[in-house]
């Protein structure tokens, strides 16, 4: 099959167009080192990098989630221990009184002002949420009476796509359910104003109870912080594999763009010249 001048003109034209677009690519890598622009650079690694950054930016609000559910329970673990400090004056007072009813009446103030302080720590907020209202967080769980008007809605906070840490402090469960603080620390003031050894050991007694169970909510709440941390240190790492992967994807190597580019217009100046011999016409072709 004969081959035209036109033919193979055209054949040469498509052939430097071809490397020029390359050129032109190579450019583009090499000046923003990014391997893809657009998706019909390559539309199959394309959706590989936006299905990348979906995953990190999910990631990302995991770790936001875990950042502000960390900040909710040290200030829950902070105001248990300052609790917990009271119930301990209180249980002093109740075991050092003795058979001194002067001592006695002398500390039943002390004890309605630890009560009072109590209640204002059950009504401790971070920011503008109440710590112990369950989901109710823009009311105070308690009244001055000791009543709880909260709901039972547990603290929960998502740290992965299936994973969920969940912790039950509202009010009613650390404050009233197990040990009605507010009530033995009201019998207790009234013991010590009437001088009723009986009722004081008693009481005594229930703030023992009450500790250990205060005990318990606050070693739940150390357990779920440890369990945020390793979720943490888990989601750090997959992130960090992420972004890897995705600059493996979408950066380019700057010296290798570089030395691509040069081949490329190496290779383009010599096809321009083989070209231009080539398609020089000879008066012998002009007359063909």
């Amino acid at each position: 099959m004969r081959i035209t001048h036109q033919q193979a003109t055209n054949s040469v034209l498509g052939n430097l167009r071809q490397q020029a677009e390359q050129i032109r690519n190579a450019q583009r890598v090499a000046s923003t080192g990014k391997l893809i622009s657009r998706p019909s650079d390559d539309p199959q690694t394309m959706t590989a990098i936006l299905d990348a950054r979906q995953l990190l930016s999910s990631l990302e609000q995991y770790q936001r989630n875990i950042d502000q559910a960390g900040l909710h329970l040290q200030a829950l673990g902070t105001t248990l221990d300052t609790v917990s400090d009271f119930i301990e004056r209180a249980r002093g007072i109740a075991s050092g009184t003795g058979q001194d009813p002067q001592l006695q009446a002398a500390t039943a103030a002390d004890v309605a002002l630890i009560r009072d302080q109590i209640i204002q720590l059950a009504n401790q907020r971070l920011g503008d949420n109440y710590l112990f209202a369950g989901h109710q967080v823009d009311t105070a769980p308690f009244l001055d009476d000791g009543a709880y008007i909260g709901d039972d809605g547990a603290f929960r906070v998502r740290v992965g796509q299936a994973v969920e840490v969940t912790l039950q402090a509202d009010g009613a469960t650390v404050f009233v359910d197990t040990e009605d603080i507010f009530t033995i620390l009201e019998n207790l003031q009234t013991a010590l104003e009437t001088g009723d050894l009986g009722q004081i050991n008693t009481q005594a007694a229930s703030l023992d109870r009450f500790m250990e169970h205060l005990q318990t909510v606050r070693a739940e709440i150390g357990g779920a912080r440890d369990q945020m941390e390793a979720s943490r240190s888990y989601l750090s790492r997959f992130s960090l594999n992420i972004e890897k992967n995705l600059a493996d994807m979408e950066l380019a190597d700057p010296a290798a763009a570089i030395m691509e580019l040069q081949t490329y217009n190496t290779v383009y100046e010599a096809a321009l010249s083989a070209a231009a011999n080539l398609l020089q016409p000879s008066l012998l072709t002009f007359l063909r």
